[in-house]
């Protein structure tokens, strides 16, 4: 009983210097509910208030920081695996002509900024060749590939959004609302010009996989470089 005294007293002239009940916790043996019966009368001054309040918030954010630093530690590890794995996979796929023809299509095409697969043409072979790429070699259900154009405003209407439908043969849901470009010109010079196709997966693994993929490619080339004779 005398021990509980002492800790109780302790812990009076702690929460009377301004120590929150997490700092008193750590030196008293008393959980929180105990310290509430035996502090609930002490008044702190708006100074103690607002020192708890900033030590709460600093540590709060050295938590997020932590947090933070550890999410970014393990996305790293997970991108370099990733990027290894999709490495080691070009010699056994280096013979197959649709493979390599959608990293080339990608690595000249393709943007490189963001962090998932987007590729824009104006030439409708070359969007279905990367639909058929990402299908057949990526492994991408069709429902995750997704479409918008971009197009001139004096271009733009039903007849090319029909156009790219059926060039691509992606559902309309698939196709996001077109971007319509302002031009200066009024009168359509070029009847043939249908504008651009983007393709777009929303997904970080696959940009990733290129990158691993035009790595390797990379590496085989310079392995299997003829040599020149002088």
């Amino acid at each position: 009983m005398r021990l509980r005294v002492v800790e109780r007293d302790l812990a009076r002239r702690l929460r009377r210097r301004g120590y929150s009940y997490g700092q008193i916790m750590k030196v008293v043996s008393a959980g929180k509910g105990t310290l509430n019966g035996w502090l609930k009368d002490i008044e702190l001054t708006r100074l103690q208030r607002e020192r708890i309040l900033a030590r709460a918030r600093d540590a709060s954010q050295r938590g997020s920081q932590k947090g933070a630093w550890q999410n970014r530690k393990k996305s790293l590890a997970r991108i370099r695996k990733i990027v290894r794995k999709a490495r080691l996979e070009v010699p056994e796929r280096i013979d197959d002509p649709l493979f390599l023809t959608g990293i080339a299509l990608f690595w000249a095409e393709g943007t490189k900024k963001a962090r998932c697969f987007i590729f824009t043409n104006s030439d409708p072979n070359a969007i279905r060749t990367m639909i058929k790429w990402l299908t057949k070699s990526v492994g991408i259900p069709r429902r995750k590939i997704f479409a918008s154009l971009y197009v001139h405003h004096v271009y733009a209407g039903k007849e090319v959004e029909k156009y790219w439908r059926k060039a691509t043969g992606l559902p309309a849901c698939q196709f996001w609302r077109p971007v319509v470009k302002a031009t200066p010109h009024t009168v359509r010079k070029n009847p043939s010009y249908l504008g651009c196709c983007r393709l777009v997966v929303s997904s970080s693994e696959i940009f990733w996989r290129l990158k691993g993929w035009q790595e390797g490619l990379l590496s085989y080339l310079k392995t299997r470089a003829p040599v020149v004779q002088s």
